[in-house]
């Protein structure tokens, strides 16, 4: 099976690794994009590649995998009798995904902070998936969990097991040793006190909390920290499509 990577990047090229030797009776091309493929629709992310440029490589036993391909350029795959693999749609893919990240923001307390994670008071704004892996391996550590939600049926449930919960219009950081964001939107209100010394970490993409100084942005976690470990899951869901 022959393995064509477009761009660059531990995380691609671990996964290319990964597939190498792979056997398929169906694929006898898969072509590797990025995560995400693109950013600006435009171009392959990362790299100055034109997304058209992908059409060279497709034959018609291919497999293009990658994480948001455009509409049109997976029409056009199709029409080149090439099938896709979207990570963005797989639904377990994404979980996984969310834990490395997760992991990834609990590792940077464990390695940066004067306290042990059970003495420090972690606030997380948002409650997708990277909010419920956070809150998950946080209390696991025995830290004290607040979660803002905007979504009620949320805030009952995890008042029912015994975590704080509050909605966004309800934000309170005073007390608050760390505040970690997962959304990709501004949620903090724009008159919020924000108390000395709060640790405000954005793991989101994007510059919602670039008013706020020393925010410390950790965008695209899997990729920046565990390339390795998310180029094999990357590789790991690619191979149940071959």
């Amino acid at each position: 099976m022959d393995i064509v990577t477009i761009g660059g990047g531990e995380r691609l090229m671990e996964c290319s690794t990964a597939l190498t030797g792979h056997k398929s009776n169906t694929t006898d091309r898969v072509i590797i994009l990025p995560i995400p493929t693109t950013r600006d629709k435009k171009s392959v992310s990362g790299t100055d590649i034109d997304l058209s440029e992908i059409y060279s490589y497709v034959l018609p036993s291919s497999l293009v995998a990658g994480y948001g391909i455009p509409e049109e350029i997976c029409r056009e795959i199709h029409t080149r009798g090439g099938v896709i693999y979207d990570a963005a749609l797989d639904e377990g893919f994404l979980l996984e995904n969310a834990q490395i990240t997760a992991e990834g923001a609990v590792g940077t307390l464990l390695c940066s902070g004067k306290y042990r994670l059970r003495e420090l008071r972690v606030g997380i704004i948002g409650y997708g998936r990277i909010g419920m892996a956070l809150c998950r391996l946080l209390l696991f550590f025995g830290g004290s969990v607040r979660v803002f939600t905007g979504r009620e049926d949320v805030i009952r449930a995890l008042c029912e097991i015994s975590v704080d919960a509050a909605a966004y219009s309800e934000m309170s950081l005073s007390d608050l040793d760390v505040l970690i964001n997962t959304a990709p939107e501004r949620l903090i209100p724009e008159n919020a006190d924000i108390p000395a010394g709060l640790k405000i970490i954005d793991l989101a993409s994007g510059n919602y909390l670039e008013d706020i100084e020393g925010v410390i942005k950790m965008p695209s976690v899997p990729e920046r920290m565990y390339p390795r470990s998310a180029g094999r899951l990357y590789a790991e869901y690619i191979k149940k499509h071959l």
